[in-house]
């Protein structure tokens, strides 16, 4: 199975994959993660053949992005100078250096035992596993559904032209 022999199903996919980036982009903000919006903006949709199948796959390269999902109880190294700078990207201002300093110095110290910080629980609770509620509520909205009854209203379209003599075989997972 080649994916330029089936443009409806690698529209079906595609269709599907920005739905997916839309629901993972939607968890992000929810859960306060979008700081310098590099993790939110590096979801990418692949289509890929292997062994005569088509896989969707949502992609990152973004290095951090397991920590953000599944958290550290062991805590992560920063330094005063990032936690300034992601404080900076998150809009908060201080009233003069000396809270700027401790801010910085309280931030460093609560994330070298615990990834999640108190201020952050208060902001946000649900900090981890993004991916989980993203793709627990794209499922919940019924669009996989949509997407396999949209697939296989194109598989049938195709018949007689691209697919005759050919057995087809469709996963959903």
């Amino acid at each position: 199975m080649a994916k330029e022999d089936y443009p409806k199903i690698v529209q079906g996919l595609t269709r599907a994959g920005k739905f997916f980036r839309k629901a993972l982009q939607d968890e992000l903000e929810e859960q306060e993660h979008i700081a310098s919006r590099t993790l939110y903006e590096s979801f990418k949709i692949e289509i890929n053949e292997f062994f005569g199948s088509l896989f969707l796959d949502i992609v990152s390269d973004v290095s951090y992005m397991n920590l953000v999902n599944e958290g550290d109880t062991d805590g992560v190294v920063v330094t005063e100078d990032r936690i300034l700078e992601w404080a900076t990207l998150k809009g908060i201002t201080f009233s003069n250096s000396k809270d700027k300093e401790r801010f910085a110095e309280a931030v460093v110290r609560q994330l070298a035992s615990n990834y999640l910080t108190k201020g952050g629980e208060m902001v946000a609770p649900r900090r981890y596993n993004f991916i989980g509620y993203a793709f627990a509520k794209a499922e919940d909205s019924g669009i996989i559904l949509a997407i396999e009854d949209d697939i296989y209203k194109s598989i049938e379209a195709e018949i007689g032209t691209v697919f005759t003599g050919k057995v087809i075989q469709l996963t959903i997972a």
